[in-house]
């Protein structure tokens, strides 16, 4: 990735840019015997290592772990008689993992015309469930809850392998394949369709933005709609992120949706006090989002709380001057609401 650093008022002094990984991630292995658990591992059965090609870790580089009887890692282990895709993943409760990550890895298997008996993958969560069923993977008897079977061994595992590294770009099949798949599913929401939205955070646990409210009369006198995605359906979400053309919101999973965005989109991403908060050492690669709109040609603004404590972690709530939203909205050529 090259040096361009997103629009901002904070004049880009405090962006800094994800060192870009090696670590190539698009590939299918067929595993003989293989063991595989609820959180991305895959294990080699005769040596019990750690099979780097195919484990899925969150973030980190996969090390060359030496676990010599990984089935005591669990209580059960579970031996299916047969073929079994596997897509489990560290991150696979998170909506934006989830869907840029778990998903195109079911797409992968797709394309090469592989068919399991059964698929190995998490189905508990609402959003999980919703995409499976608009892909036409919820037969009854051939998915195998990692929940409920935390740890199996299979005649043949198949492992698609796909992750969006740190510092990679985001390969353009993955946003052409997610936008093919969804699009037919995508539904207009209560409100209708709304051109300037806001994601509030504020059913969320963590990173919220703890004077919101006095950002809302801003907002409202720029056209702007609250909405909380965890009050709507995938298709909701697929709806109105494809037709809206302004979409403000702070840091979060939410904004997986941006690959439903039409090219132009306006984006502005609200940070904490992005190098308190974030260490400016990559332990927690705070760009995903500008590559995602740099992939999707998207427009691009960010802007970070200016009165965050030193100590304030990735995961706690701050604060946005209101002034600095009104000149983010001057930045980026928004204009008041007629």
């Amino acid at each position: 990735m090259d040096e361009q650093k997103p629009q901002s008022i904070c004049h880009n002094k405090i962006w800094t840019i994800t060192p870009p990984s090696d670590l190539v991630m698009s590939h299918v292995l067929s595993i003989k015997n293989g063991i595989a658990d609820r959180l991305g591992n895959v294990f080699d059965p005769l040596t019990g290592r750690l099979i780097s090609g195919a484990t899925h870790k969150y973030r980190d580089k996969v090390k060359r772990a030496h676990i010599p009887l990984p089935q005591r890692r669990y209580l059960h282990v579970e031996k299916v008689p047969g073929d079994v895709a596997v897509f489990t993943a560290s991150n696979q409760h998170i909506y934006w993992h989830w869907l840029l990550d778990v998903i195109p890895r079911l797409i992968m298997l797709e394309e090469i015309e592989r068919q399991p008996q059964f698929w190995y993958i998490q189905t508990k969560l609402p959003f999980q469930h919703e995409m499976l069923q608009y892909m036409g993977v919820l037969p009854k008897g051939r998915l195998i809850d990692c929940d409920t079977f935390p740890m199996i061994s299979a005649s043949t595992l198949h492992v698609p392998c796909h992750q969006v590294m740190e510092g990679r770009e985001f390969p353009k099949w993955v946003y052409q394949e997610l936008r093919k798949k969804f699009f037919p599913f995508s539904k207009q929401g209560k409100m209708g369709t709304l051109n300037r939205i806001y994601i509030s955070r504020a059913g969320s646990q963590q990173r919220r933005i703890s004077n919101e409210e006095k950002l809302f009369p801003i907002l409202r006198n720029y056209g702007f709609h609250v909405v909380r995605l965890e009050d709507l359906t995938v298709g909701e979400q697929v709806g109105l992120f494809k037709n809206a053309e302004v979409i403000v919101a702070p840091n979060g999973s939410g904004l997986a949706n941006l690959i439903f965005c039409s090219e132009g989109t306006v984006v502005i991403e609200i940070f904490p006090n992005v190098p308190h908060a974030f260490n400016v050492d990559h332990t927690f690669n705070f760009d995903y989002n500008y590559r995602l709109s740099r992939a999707l040609d998207l427009n691009y603004f960010f802007v970070s709380s200016s009165n965050c404590n030193e100590g304030v972690s990735n995961t706690g709530d701050y604060p946005l001057t209101p002034e600095d939203l009104v000149q983010t909205f001057d930045l980026a050529k928004i204009t008041l609401s007629k």
